[in-house]
């Protein structure tokens, strides 16, 4: 097991040394994931779809904090991270792969959520307005 370890996580390993087989990967899971909405918030896959943007959105965190690390940018970080080297190449994917990834997060995923949550709000007020609707 300590053979196998790493300073921050395999998340972290993989990201600075192949992001393009783990951002693949991601955006795969992730059109899976929006493939299977059937445009309902009441649907038996919400539960799986919202699991798979969860996961989604914590390698984009991930993705972006590398980003920000290696410009200099993060506003809490002052050094270096031991063992966390991000050459430009890899840099230039891991931005590729963000851009795509936020992309996706924001036009696809944003426009589904914001679809569910017009249905909930809808069977809020129509609840709201005549309570022995939902007993039908």
């Amino acid at each position: 097991k300590k053979l196998l370890a790493t300073p921050f996580g395999i998340l972290f390993n993989e990201l600075q040394r192949s992001p393009k087989a783990l951002c693949a990967s991601l955006l795969s899971l992730l059109k899976q994931g929006l493939e299977c909405d059937s445009g309902t918030p009441y649907s038996t896959e919400v539960e799986l779809i919202l699991y798979v943007i969860r996961v989604a959105l914590r390698v984009e965190h991930s993705i972006s904090f590398l980003v920000q690390l290696a410009d200099g940018a993060h506003a809490s970080m002052e050094r270096e991270l031991r063992d966390v080297l991000i050459l430009p190449e890899i840099l230039a994917e891991l931005r590729e792969c963000l851009a795509t990834v936020q992309g996706v997060l924001r036009e696809e995923v944003r426009n589904m959520l914001e679809g569910w949550i017009a249905q909930c709000i809808k069977k809020f007020k129509d609840l709201a307005s005549d309570p022995e609707a939902d007993r039908q």
